[in-house]
């Protein structure tokens, strides 16, 4: 399939395209991923802080319940102290009474002492398992005389440290100063058993969902109560101080606690985040897909249009320097390439030179101003560049970069331009030789398509065909100079056909050589517009070409007759070339009208008759202008007067070989009876007249000047000359 120049460099970036496209949708996707996981920590941030906050609050709680119940375990104590110091002393039954009382409504509280101002148990409640209680000394134990001691100094009630009690376990001692009359009159002692008073204090209030640790003054007295499965990363700790002790309160939540206070919606939020984010990828890569499909289907489309606008504005060329002019503006603007310039062989083939056809950006003129200085000087040999190199081979060839190519010399010269990759292809006549080569230029570094130098051999042949119409015209126009200007052809006509060979659009040159316009051609098979045999022979070579790859003038070209609009047979030159479009095969036709051309050759033939019968008359024969120059003598005027036709074309015929008499006297043009013949249209015959030849010597001849006249007007003379002696 033949591909357009830009459809080719677009997808030579189709892969780094695609590469930011994936890039673009795996940021997209990771954006989402990371918000849906940020979404979830931040969630289950949220759950855990208000799930420690409900920690701290049951703390919080059970400590003031704590603090109240110890509060509420020694008011009776407090009241005991106030009868006491009020009735200067309470009878020692009244006093067992009122202990006895404490000790029974009391749960926590086991016993209940009376200690004198010198420290010794005088009276306690229960005797039972007790007695040995009685005369024992505070001070004999460390804690207790400490705790006694501050009783004293601070004139306050006061707890004491945790103690082991003499019961066994632990426990601590509440001491409440007692007063008679202003002195100090002893202390009474409630004795707490650690265990029960905890357990009490639970009794009555819901600590289930916990497992509990208590510290008095950083010991352990009570641990893991409710003993359950725990999670120990949300323990919190309470520390508050009551009556001299540092009381710490240690909650674990229990597994189920945390569930209970947990939700899942961080992980449900963190799964929709990724299903969303694998959603998200999947329609973006679909949507690239669809999105490039569609730009494959309009690449497509134009690389049909392109190649039938390329080969319509070859055939529609009439100029050779208007040909490459076209061809260099049409590649750079659709490559996107900056410079674009056509190289020509010199007259003896030996080097090429610059053509002078250039297409530069005109936004780039000034920075490639250097480049093109110097490629207007360089010549190159067979071989030698990138132009001698493509001349050698006659293939395109295509170069990466050209600062780092061996056989780029202008990249030696100019080692500072901004230009790197460039490709070269050759136009080739008829007979197979170099007649120009086309160069173009880029700032990028651009890998070698190879489709695209299957375009540009493509492109040769078509021009290769347009380049030989023009060279035919211009070897008429050249050689008819004389007699008339160079007949110019008509445009060809191109069509467009299905792989069933149905038209399905023609331009307007088409029109013309059938006879018929565009709308009522379309649908119809091409075969059906040419004649026995070949509309048969084209529907085979496409059938063929198709089931085969074998070509007929698909690829190459062939004359062939058809029927024009008149019903006469009409000789042209097909040509047809094949692309693919989505895994269709289409073709393009060019049909020129040989008419053109093989009037042209048959004009050729006369011009060239016209100038053998010229070079054999035996007589001398010249014309001259209605100036009297000379335009034109044959060989045997030359040989007679000793003269090239290079040294006589344009002069002046009198001044140069009719300036003397015969006695060597200055000859005026104005006495000239011969000169003023030819000034005045007349004809004049002389059998003697001396001319002067080159060397300055005297020919006698016959002289005959017949006017010569186009459209009723006077354009010069033809002129016959003998030499005397032959007559």
């Amino acid at each position: 399939m033949q591909e357009t120049p830009r459809l080719i460099f677009e997808k030579q970036n189709l892969r780094s395209v695609r590469a930011k496209q994936i890039s673009f949708n795996v940021f997209v996707v990771c954006v989402v991923v990371v918000i849906s996981i940020f979404s979830w920590w931040k969630l289950k941030q949220d759950q855990n802080f208000h799930l420690q906050q409900s920690i701290r609050t049951a703390n919080s709680m059970f400590s003031s319940y704590l603090d109240h119940d110890l509060t509420i375990n020694t008011q009776p104590l407090d009241s005991m102290a106030k009868r006491w110091e009020m009735r200067a002393g309470t009878p020692k039954t009244e006093w067992q009474l009122d202990a006895a009382s404490i000790v029974n409504n009391y749960p926590s509280i086991q016993a209940v002492e009376w200690a004198d101002n010198a420290g010794v148990v005088q009276w306690i409640v229960p005797e039972n398992a007790n007695e040995n209680m009685v005369g024992v000394s505070l001070h004999a134990e460390q804690r207790r005389r400490t705790a006694l001691q501050e009783v004293f100094e601070t004139k306050q009630p006061r707890f004491s440290h945790i103690v082991d009690l003499v019961q066994g376990g632990k426990g601590f001692l509440y001491y409440v100063p007692l007063f008679n009359m202003g002195k100090f009159d002893g202390v009474i002692i409630s004795v707490y058993r650690l265990d029960t008073f905890i357990k009490n204090l639970f009794s009555l209030h819901e600590y289930d969902k916990f497992n509990i640790n208590i510290y008095a003054n950083g010991k352990r007295i009570l641990q893991d109560i409710n003993n359950q499965q725990v999670d120990p990363k949300f323990t919190h700790s309470l520390i508050f101080k009551k009556n001299n002790i540092h009381w710490q309160l240690e909650l674990t939540p229990s597994i189920a606690y945390v569930k209970s206070n947990q939700s899942s919606l961080p992980l449900m939020v963190l799964l929709s985040g990724l299903i969303f984010a694998a959603t998200l990828y999947l329609i973006l890569t679909l949507l690239n897909t669809a999105r490039r499909k569609t730009i494959d289907s309009i690449r497509s489309s134009q690389q049909l249009n392109m190649t039938y606008q390329t080969i319509r504005t070859i055939a529609e060329t009439n100029q050779f320097d208007e040909a490459i002019r076209s061809v260099l503006s049409f590649i750079c603007q659709e490559t996107h390439w900056p410079m674009g310039h056509a190289y020509l062989p010199n007259k003896n083939k030996s080097a090429l030179v610059s053509s002078g056809f250039w297409y530069i950006d005109p936004n780039q003129r000034l920075a490639l101003n250097d480049f093109v200085d110097i490629t207007k000087k360089t010549t190159f040999e067979l071989g030698v560049g990138l132009p001698g190199r493509v001349w050698q081979s006659k293939e395109p060839i295509w170069i990466y970069d050209i600062h780092t190519s061996s056989n780029f010399p202008r990249a030696k010269l100019c080692p500072t331009i901004d230009l790197h990759s460039a490709f070269a292809f050759p136009v080739l006549d008829n007979a197979g030789d170099v007649v120009v080569i086309l160069e173009f230029f880029t700032h990028e570094k651009i890998p070698q398509a190879q489709s695209f130098m299957h375009y540009l051999q493509t492109l040769s042949i078509q021009l290769s065909s347009a380049i030989d119409r023009l060279a035919m015209e211009d070897k008429v126009r050249i050689s008819e100079m004389k007699y008339r200007n160079v007949i110019e052809g008509a445009g060809n006509a191109i069509i467009m056909m299905d792989f069933q060979g149905k038209i399905l659009e023609c331009n307007q040159a088409t029109d013309v050589l059938f006879g018929r316009n565009e709308v009522t051609m379309v649908g119809e098979k091409l075969s059906t517009l040419l004649s026995p045999p070949h509309d048969e022979e084209l529907a085979r070579y496409i059938e063929t070409y198709l089931d085969t790859g074998i070509q007929g003038p698909i690829g190459q070209g062939e004359e062939i007759i058809i029927i024009d609009k008149n019903m006469n047979p009409l000789s042209i030159f097909i040509s047809i070339s094949e692309i693919e479009l989505e895994g269709d095969v289409y073709f393009i036709a060019m049909l020129q009208d040989m008419s053109s051309q093989k009037h042209t050759e048959k004009a050729l033939k006369s011009s060239q008759a016209r100038e053998l019968m010229l070079h054999y008359i035996a007589d001398g024969l010249y014309g001259v202008d209605r100036q009297g120059r000379i335009t034109f003598a044959n060989p045997a005027a030359l040989t007679l007067l000793d003269y090239t036709e290079t040294e006589i074309l344009n002069k002046d015929m009198h001044a140069l070989f009719h300036h003397s008499h015969p006695d060597g006297s200055q000859y005026k043009s104005t006495d000239c009876p011969m000169k003023t013949a030819l000034l005045q249209g007349k004809p004049y015959h002389t059998d003697d007249v001396v001319f002067w030849n080159k060397a300055k010597a005297p020919v006698h001849v016959s002289y005959t000047s017949t006017p010569m006249r186009k459209d009723g007007k006077l354009i010069g003379s033809a002129i016959t000359i003998k030499p005397v002696n032959s007559i």
